[in-house]
């Protein structure tokens, strides 16, 4: 899957996720504009599982991780 392929899906699970009703682009700030909730993030977790075909390595569950699609994609899609 494409970097372009992998992104739009996360922005298309993080639009259906959220309440705030506001356009997701690739640098929106996710937890900032509270897009998505704390509570969420064991979903993303598990669909970014899903979406990548592995587990999510733990070491890398660290603040900043899931700032935005870019750094969702950086730490955990990209070789």
């Amino acid at each position: 899957m494409s970097e372009q392929d992998v992104k739009k899906q996360l922005r298309d699970w993080v639009a259906s996720k959220s309440k705030a009703g506001k356009p997701v682009n690739d640098d929106t700030p996710l937890m900032e504009q509270r897009v998505i909730t704390s509570m969420q993030v064991m979903d993303l977790i598990l669909f970014i599982e899903k979406l990548s075909g592995r587990p999510v390595d733990a070491g890398k569950l660290k603040k900043g991780v899931f700032r935005d699609v870019n750094t969702i994609y950086e730490n955990f899609f990209h070789a």
